[in-house]
């Protein structure tokens, strides 16, 4: 009896050995076969992302290879000259007209108050960002030669007239006149300091108009000889 139990469970351990072997033999076969379903999907899938990526990466690339700093700062520059020799040309031929036009303590009042008004970020923004701009476009202009082509010289004078014609003439000329404009108190002698205030400040606006317009030309002219001499569009686009 005691054979036949030790039979028994030996017939067992062997039925369930063989049920495990079974069991193991499938998930044996199908570990490499998933491995390489997996490693198919993913390189399926990969390789449309990559060339997707490639794709959209080409034009961008392309696009930095023929970038023209210089040319972006001419355009800027022109915008930005072109902005300051509008707001001037219209101090100079309406308002400071309109303004002379009334009895001078309301004159002075109203130039005061646009002064005050005037400084705001849009204004400044040009008023400032225009010659940092011509600064680095003399920078550059020295860097490769002034006179090495048309356009570094046109784009060297551009530069060098706004910086000069306009943000110093601004510095020593109208802000001083602006800063005692607004020092005056009320007085008998209104009329006397409106006449000296218009008359000078009058003209030396025209000045910097003129050199802001004079900015505009250069700097066009600059980027029509840069486009015959190097080819492309503006700023490298086609």
């Amino acid at each position: 009896m005691r054979c036949s139990f030790i039979a028994l469970a030996a017939l067992i351990t062997s039925v369930n050995g063989l049920s495990a072997t079974r069991r193991r033999l499938p998930v044996s076969r199908e570990e490499p076969a998933t491995r390489a379903i997996k490693k198919n999907l993913a390189r399926a899938f990969a390789v449309p992302l990559v060339a997707g990526a490639a794709s959209r990466v080409e034009p961008v690339r392309k696009l930095m290879a023929g970038f023209d700093r210089i040319r972006v700062g001419l355009v800027a520059g022109t915008v930005g000259a072109a902005i300051l020799g509008g707001c001037y040309f219209i101090f100079s031929f309406c308002v400071m007209d309109a303004l002379n036009q009334q009895d001078p303590q309301t004159a002075i009042n109203t130039m005061n108050s646009i002064n005050v008004v005037i400084v705001n970020p849009k204004f400044i923004a040009a008023f400032m960002g225009t010659p940092l701009i011509c600064c680095w476009l003399v920078a550059e202009a020295l860097a490769v030669g002034v006179g090495s082509s048309t356009d570094v010289a046109l784009m060297f004078g551009g530069a060098l007239t706004l910086i000069v014609g306009e943000f110093l003439e601004t510095i020593i000329c109208h802000i001083p006149k602006n800063d005692a404009l607004a020092a005056h108190k009320k007085g008998g002698n209104d009329a006397e300091v409106w006449a000296r205030y218009y008359t000078s400040w009058t003209a030396w606006n025209h000045v910097r108009m003129v050199a802001s317009l004079a900015t505009v030309v250069q700097f066009s002219l600059a980027l029509f000889y840069r486009g015959a001499r190097l080819g492309g569009g503006y700023g490298g686009l086609p």
